[in-house]
């Protein structure tokens, strides 16, 4: 059973003017992290959200998603006509204590980033703490576990590619 399961966004270009130009063709993220079962043993993580295409007549963003967790690589393609943006992040970020969230600053090895902590739980019983801060897609990090007892992921990098 899944004891621990956190995504580090991994490191790459960082451009101070793509903050406020997202959603937009090319905006890609990497979270990077690991998968630690209860028997001790430990796989890597690579997810990747890359934003491929806009259709103007349906107003939908075509989304790819990549996850690979060891061996196990899944891609899928995802329409949606919401997407995060910098006015959404303003908003989560002014509204974060009234959801139940903290605000907390991220600091990474390229760049610190305001961020909304918001803890949920599954409807499995695990709970999940999502940070959310001002880069495409939102999440700067995330930590998923199954018992009780609280972790901070250890934060390394944020990647943002055009």
């Amino acid at each position: 059973m899944l004891k621990h399961f956190f995504w580090i966004l991994a490191a790459a270009t960082l451009l101070t003017s793509f903050a406020q130009a997202y959603p937009r063709i090319g905006d890609k993220v990497q979270w990077k992290g690991s998968l630690q079962l209860k028997s001790g043993d430990s796989s890597p993580v690579h997810i990747t959200k890359e934003v491929v295409s806009y259709d103007e007549a349906t107003k939908k963003w075509r989304v790819k998603y990549v996850a690979s967790v060891g061996d196990k690589i899944t891609t899928e393609f995802i329409e949606t006509a919401d997407l995060y943006s910098p006015e959404k992040h303003k908003k989560m970020i002014s509204g974060c204590l009234d959801q139940g969230g903290k605000l907390e600053d991220v600091a990474t090895s390229i760049g610190k980033y305001q961020t909304c902590k918001l803890t949920t739980q599954t409807a499995s019983g695990m709970t999940v703490d999502k940070w959310w801060g001002d880069i495409p897609f939102g999440v700067v990090s995330r930590n998923t576990r199954d018992s009780a007892e609280v972790e901070t992921p250890d934060l390394n990098a944020i990647a943002r590619d055009l």
